[in-house]
């Protein structure tokens, strides 16, 4: 009998050694496998500042478009500007309150402060209406009323967004040779709020319906100063050409929302304990809280696929879609898969995955599967403590640690196996996936902290492959190996040998020419581990070395 390992592949914990493939492995830890040869992975290359001077725990990292790496104590999730600039603007939620920055206010200080300043993400609403008085306070009692009208306001900022309008004032009847001179312009008092200037609306009320429209402040702007405290309106209503309110609902979001997510088609969302909020359409501050979804469990985290959301909860998970926040279904999956950690959700190509109490599920355009479901017991998943997990999508795989450990695990889509990952001395606290350079950097921490390449160095890591249990149906010798492969006296492959489930025999291979195995060995359980950084292409075992010549 000779065993033969022409292809290498990770492991399938759930399957019995004896049982799996000959191609698989009981430990694959640090290996590639992506071209059915053993090599090893490279190791993480350190990206500047290294390490992060910040002072205090770091739980999140991005990297602007700029280069410039901004960092966090809190685990916070971080979009993409939908309209972005060189500037690259940036919305999260997590961070005391939901925020936006740019790349010249992030980094407009120490590097330790980066971000160093930031804006509230969401405008509040004016809290008071304007005071209104005519001028003058009287005309001739036999004068026309030109109009009956109200007023509301708005808040702009420099970033051309604007506020939901201010409660209106009570209705106002101007007649002829009347003007009105409006007061009681309030700046908002809210933390992050910066207020360029005002927009003033009046009502005019048509034929068929009633709109409120912008008032110019002068013949120059349509805008009053945030520094101005008072506007006088003395447009005729036949001059009243202004753009309509378009803000109204336009809510802030709430303080406490949590996984902001872009899906982009222009619509961003958020949670909030059961509620899930959506912004106007292309409106990203905007979250009418009117068009909130409400579900029965707690949401957990949110993801996308197509123009589908994805709600991921403490029980079921559902569907929101549609074009039009005002026509949006939600549908809910009859399977009770509940996640268990929001930093294990991830968009993939194939739809979203995340983390549940029995495996890893993906919710796609095909409906809900369980990945994992070949690879791992309930219980075997369940000791791997799947509520720390963060996950993220690279390069056709699902690679994720477990929040303050070295461990990994990378499941490859495509071969549906599991390679281990060892970062000794390393603790995993967060990561982030530069789509511009294509690459996932990690946030890892031993003395410090630091954001680290995956797989950005020169140098490897070293594997360890154990094979399957190769059992005979009568107790044989396996007398000789071979080790198909690019080690030498630099880098070279260690070969152990296992009867029983004993190791019996530990070499070091320098070339691929056959080698013997300690004599006098006879069993039916053989087993093989291969340690090392060179490239592995076969590996073959037999009762001698002519069996080996011809695999007999």
């Amino acid at each position: 009998m000779s065993i033969i390992v022409p292809i290498f592949r990770g492991t399938q914990p759930r399957i019995s050694p004896r049982l799996l493939d000959s191609t698989n492995s009981q430990t694959a830890m640090n290996c590639n496998l992506k071209r059915g040869i053993l090599s090893p992975l490279m190791d993480l290359q350190g990206q500047a500042p290294n390490p992060i001077p910040k002072a205090g725990n770091l739980r999140s990292i991005y990297k602007l478009r700029s280069g410039d790496w901004l960092y966090w104590p809190n685990v916070v999730d971080i979009c993409e500007a939908a309209a972005t600039d060189s500037n690259s603007r940036i919305h999260f939620t997590g961070d005391v309150y939901p925020k936006q920055t740019d790349a010249a206010m992030a980094t407009s200080g120490s590097v330790f402060t980066y971000p160093t300043q930031t804006r509230r993400f969401g405008l509040p609403k004016p809290d008071q209406p304007l005071t209104v008085q005519l001028a003058p306070a009287s005309v001739d009692e036999d004068a026309e009323i030109e109009r009956s009208t109200s007023y509301v306001y708005t808040y702009v900022t420099d970033w051309g967004e604007e506020s939901e309008p201010s409660d209106p004032t009570g209705s106002i009847d101007v007649k002829t040779g009347q003007e009105c001179v409006l007061t009681n312009f309030r700046l908002p008092t809210l933390d992050g709020v910066t207020v360029k200037s005002f927009r003033v609306y009046r009502l005019n009320a048509g034929d068929d319906s009633a709109e409120s429209q912008l008032v110019p402040y002068s013949n120059e702007t349509a805008e009053m100063p945030s520094s101005a405290d008072t506007f006088t309106d003395n447009v005729a209503d036949s001059d009243l050409s202004g753009e309509v309110l378009p803000t109204e609902n336009w809510n802030r979001p709430k303080d406490d929302v949590s996984g902001l997510i872009h899906t982009g088609n222009g619509m961003f969302f958020c949670f909030r304990g059961k509620d899930i909020y959506v912004c106007e359409s292309f409106v990203a501050y905007a979250f009418p809280w009117n068009l909130a979804f409400n579900v029965p469990h707690d949401v957990v985290g949110l993801g996308y696929f197509d123009q589908t959301v994805v709600v991921l909860t403490k029980g079921h998970a559902h569907l929101i879609n549609g074009v039009d926040p005002e026509s949006f279904s939600i549908d809910k999956f009859s399977y009770n898969e509940a996640c268990v950690s929001k930093r294990s959700v991830v968009n993939s190509p194939a739809g979203v995955i995340y983390a549940s109490p029995d495996g890893l599920v993906l919710i796609g355009p095909n409906g809900m599967s369980m990945l994992t479901s070949s690879l791992y017991t309930k219980e075997q998943w369940r000791a791997l403590n799947p509520e720390k997990l963060i996950g993220f999508y690279q390069d056709g795989q699902y690679i994720a640690f477990f929040e303050g450990t070295w461990p990994g695990i990378i499941f490859d889509f495509e071969m549906q196996d599991i390679v281990n990952v060892s970062l000794t001395g390393k603790q995993v606290y967060g990561g982030h996936v530069d789509t511009e350079d294509d690459a996932l950097y990690l946030l890892t921490y031993d003395t410090a902290y630091r954001i680290e390449k995956w797989e950005g160095s020169s140098s490897t890591l070293s594997f360890v492959w154990r094979s399957k249990d190769f059992f005979c149906s009568r107790p044989v010798n396996m007398g000789a190996a071979r080790i198909m492969g690019e080690q030498s006296e630099a880098s070279p492959v260690r070969f152990k040998t296992y009867l029983d489930g004993e190791l019996v025999d530990s070499c070091v291979i320098t070339d691929d020419e056959p080698f013997r195995l300690s004599a006098g060995m006879k069993g039916r359980d053989w087993e093989f581990q291969l340690e090392g950084t060179a490239d592995v292409f076969e590996v073959r075992m037999a009762p001698g070395i002519a069996e080996l010549q011809y695999g007999q």
